[in-house]
């Protein structure tokens, strides 16, 4: 565990080269267009997560259908994305079935990180040299429900930030140094299908709510601060990712093709161009600073970036 942590050492280096990728953006959001790339090699289903690794790498998972998904062979599927190339790789299948509200982080120069979903408190590691998954420990006391979880990294620092979600407003720390888990003060509303939260640059971390209220925690002084309220309420499918620079993007899951960007500066959200095609559950959006890159879910192989 603490050979793994060692790479956090990184950490900065890697948050440099995200906003370094964020400087010369070549097309304004409303001029972006949507164009369709290789297919994943699995289809997508609930708990279909992405992660970029500040290079050329996205990381996905297959993410598991409604119930009873045991009985697929691939649920536990895992691969990596080269942008450069546009094809994909297979890699070492998960310890365990990612479900509803599976969730991928990580500094991008150490391991990722995997929150399971599915009602499971597991956390898993993944060591990108080694193609080899760790299990982390479990938060005491505390249960992660079956949708509305998430985990993000937030740039730097020894902590991953997690919601609970499943009608809850839980919000609590890992800490990967010391590989503990701790609880924070809560989010001021609950959190369920569809909810996410998304680092924001320097010590924000931002979380949208049940209720379309949209929340912005600021780990430096630890207090929550409402937000412009969200254009719409979040369902199954629903994910938010940060640009690296000045801006999230957010689609709203529930069988819409909405894309939707909101200006951390100006507290302010604006509506881009609609997807080919619409976000079910296990869709996911993530950005590498100069596209945004998309899966619809829903059980389609189907990849998408707007650019």
């Amino acid at each position: 565990m603490r050979r793994t942590m060692t790479m956090l050492a990184l950490a900065s280096m890697v948050a440099a080269l995200i906003l370094a990728g964020c400087e010369d953006k070549s097309t304004d959001p409303q001029d972006a267009t949507w164009q369709s790339l290789t297919d994943s090699p699995h289809d997508v289903y609930w708990g279909g997560a992405m992660f970029w690794d500040g290079g050329d790498g996205i990381y996905a998972l297959e993410g598991d259908t409604d119930l009873g998904a045991a009985a697929r062979d691939e649920s536990k599927g895992f691969a990596r994305y080269d942008i450069s190339t546009n094809g994909w790789t297979d890699l070492a299948e998960t310890l365990q079935d990612p479900g509803w509200s599976a969730s991928l982080t990580g500094p991008g120069s150490g391991p990722i990180y995997c929150l399971v979903g599915n009602g499971s408190n597991n956390l898993l590691a993944y060591d990108v040299g080694d193609d080899s998954w760790s299990l982390l420990a479990e938060p005491g006391g505390m249960e992660f429900r079956h949708c509305g979880n998430a985990l993000v990294w937030p740039g730097g620092g020894d902590y991953l930030y997690a919601v609970q979600g499943d009608g809850t407003d839980d919000f609590l720390r890992y800490d990967v140094t010391m590989d503990a888990w701790e609880m924070l003060d809560p989010v001021p509303t609950e959190l369920d299908w569809g909810n996410s939260i998304a680092w924001g640059g320097g010590d924000l971390v931002f979380a949208t709510g049940t209720d379309t209220t949209f929340w912005c925690y600021d780990y430096g002084d630890t207090t929550w601060t409402e937000k412009a309220r969200c254009p719409d309420g979040f369902a199954a499918g629903g994910w938010l990712c940060f640009d690296g620079d000045s801006s999230l993007y957010a689609i709203l899951g529930g069988g819409r093709p909405d894309l939707w960007r909101y200006d951390i500066a100006e507290d302010a959200w604006e509506q881009l161009e609609d997807a080919p095609t619409a976000f079910e559950g296990g869709a996911a959006i993530v950005s590498d600073g100069d596209a945004i890159y998309a899966r619809p879910g829903g059980g389609s192989p189907e990849f998408w970036v707007f650019k």
